[in-house]
């Protein structure tokens, strides 16, 4: 697992837990999540998996994490690094 997928589960999951307002936890943990990607030299990230019946997937994801169970999240965070990074 890369380092950058590291980092943002750990982090990102901990501010699902510690943003004090009920909306917007999702928009903090993306603005996050693309900051550590430029930081390691990726693109902006493109969260479109997330949209729709994705969201589902992305919470689920969440809650596994819960439990330290970071395999969903390292396949989401892995897809959206992948369709983000322009094909070669």
């Amino acid at each position: 697992m890369s380092s950058l997928l590291q980092s943002k589960m750990g982090s990102g999951m901990s501010i699902d837990l510690i943003h004090p307002f009920r909306d917007g936890n999702g928009r903090l943990a993306r603005v996050l999540s693309s900051l550590m990607a430029l930081q390691a030299g990726l693109p902006l990230l493109d969260f479109s998996l997330m949209a729709g019946t994705g969201k589902t997937a992305y919470i689920a994801a969440i809650q596994a994490g819960l439990d330290k169970h970071y395999a969903p999240m390292e396949s989401l965070l892995g897809e959206i690094i992948e369709q983000s990074c322009p094909s070669s």
